[in-house]
């Protein structure tokens, strides 16, 4: 079970890597849209930076994930457990804001794939108890 876990947390961290990328290529019609409006030169310059947090922050959730898949075995679970709530609250915050779109998809299938890894490691570590 432990070896199923561990592919489940690689694929997680490599879909996170491609949500980042995904995500990422907005930022230029977000650069595009803003040219049309009244805004101060502040937010014009800020808000695709922004814009660039939220990528950077999936790529931080997924390095975790990558490393614990092919290295360690005591920190695979509470790390699983931590990057799966965290990108949980992501895809609720994301899904509030947009709705379905190819993002929300991967991250809630990042979701599914985390919450089974932690119930593959829930259950190989009772059989090992027994």
């Amino acid at each position: 079970m432990l070896a199923i876990a561990r592919i489940l947390v690689g694929t997680s961290g490599l879909l996170l890597l491609a949500t980042a990328y995904l995500h990422s290529t907005g930022t230029s019609m977000i650069r595009t849209a803003l040219s049309g409006l009244e805004l101060s030169e502040f937010l014009m310059r800020a808000l695709p930076t922004i814009w660039m947090v939220f990528s950077w922050h999936l790529v931080v959730l997924a390095v975790p994930l990558l490393v614990t898949a092919f290295l360690s075995n005591r920190w695979l679970l509470p790390v699983t457990m931590f990057c799966g709530a965290v990108t949980l609250g992501d895809f609720f915050w994301v899904f509030s804001v947009a709705r379905w779109f190819p993002g929300t998809f991967l991250l809630i299938c990042v979701v599914i794939l985390l919450a089974i890894s932690v119930l593959a490691q829930l259950r190989g570590n009772r059989a090992l108890a027994t």
